[in-house]
């Protein structure tokens, strides 16, 4: 019977003594942001940068800088890229707010406000495409090659395989000079030999890299000779120029056709005149590079050029027409070609 007192003598004076403790040991809680990961105003702490706690930042949040309002940062695996926004916009009030009051960033596209001070321009060949940082578009006002071009490529059987090559790696590397896309330039391409060939329309292919793609895939062997001048003539106007496939109505119209002689068979050069004169009419504006002719050049002739009479009717004015001299030339008057071609506009909506 004593032992039982004792024991409850002991149990009483224990309850009693951490019923007091309450009041003096802290309570351990942890904070409701207790992952350093969620703290997500905490740019100072070292795992900020594991994770993206916003898409879309006016400025960089480890190095705390910004630029300006066309400018933006992406965060991907917090890793935080400077973009540029698209020409004429700048971005949202909401986002430079949330920046400069929480060092937050959006979850939203940020570029949706109209900004006169945000207009690009872009030009081509003209070695001021960028600003000094790469794949960032200048802002300065530069010329813009705003056009609609169609390549119309002689491949009969008189020009031999490696000049072929030499033509079409020309041609890859003459659009690869012109900003291709909607709002700029687009690029259609067409060969012919005994009858023509299709490679692109101006609205087939969206994006610069699978246009150039393929181009470079682009058949250079005929399944027979022939040099069908008239019928590509025809085609570039009718099909290729045409607004269901891509043409626009206030872009100038390029035509550049790539030859090395006449057309064949001869009953059809009459109508390669007529053809010609048609793509005048349509205010399409026609160059011609004129490529020696093999058989001349073996023959060792005074005149290596067997088309220069339909070359003239094809050209909308002298000069417009480039002759060289070899397949090899053709890398030297990339950049020529291709700023004759373009003309100088303003992005839609600037002065």
């Amino acid at each position: 019977m004593e032992m039982f007192w004792i024991y409850w003598i002991v149990f009483t004076y224990l309850s009693k003594s951490l019923e007091a403790a309450k009041f003096f040991i802290p309570k351990l809680q942890l904070p409701r942001n207790h992952d350093p990961l969620l703290n997500n105003n905490d740019v100072s702490n070292p795992d900020f940068s594991r994770r993206c706690v916003s898409k879309y930042w006016f400025g960089d949040p480890l190095t705390n800088t910004t630029h300006g309002i066309c400018n933006y940062f992406v965060c991907n695996h917090g890793i935080y890229t400077k973009t540029a926004c698209p020409s004429g916009l700048s971005v949202l009030g909401s986002l430079k707010n949330r920046w400069h009051k929480k060092r937050m960033g959006l979850e939203e596209m940020p570029c949706k406000k109209p900004h006169q001070k945000c207009r690009t321009r872009i030009a081509a060949g003209s070695g001021n495409e960028t600003d000094g940082r790469e794949g960032v578009l200048s802002r300065k006002p530069i010329k813009v090659c705003g056009i609609d071009l169609v390549w119309a490529v002689d491949i009969s059987c008189s020009i031999d395989p490696d000049s072929k090559k030499k033509v079409r790696n020309f041609i890859v590397k003459a659009t690869n000079k012109i900003p291709v896309r909607a709002q700029y330039s687009q690029v259609g391409v067409l060969t012919f030999s005994e009858k023509v060939y299709h490679v692109a329309y101006m609205n087939e292919f969206k994006r610069q890299g699978k246009l150039m793609d393929q181009i470079k895939k682009m058949k250079l062997e005929p399944d027979d000779c022939g040099t069908v001048t008239n019928e590509a003539l025809y085609e570039a106007r009718t099909k290729y120029f045409s607004e269901e496939l891509g043409a626009r109505k206030k872009r100038k119209k390029v035509l550049i056709v790539l030859s090395d002689g006449f057309t064949y068979p001869r009953s059809n050069i009459e109508d390669t005149f007529k053809q010609a004169k048609d793509v005048h009419k349509a205010g399409i504006e026609a160059f011609v590079l004129g490529m020696p002719n093999a058989k001349l050049v073996e023959q060792g002739a005074d005149n290596i050029f067997a088309g220069q009479e339909e070359w003239e009717a094809i050209a909308t004015k002298p000069e417009n027409i480039f002759k060289l001299t070899s397949f090899d030339d053709l890398g030297k008057i990339i950049t020529r070609i291709i700023k004759e071609a373009c003309l100088t506009i303003g992005i839609p909506g600037s002065n």
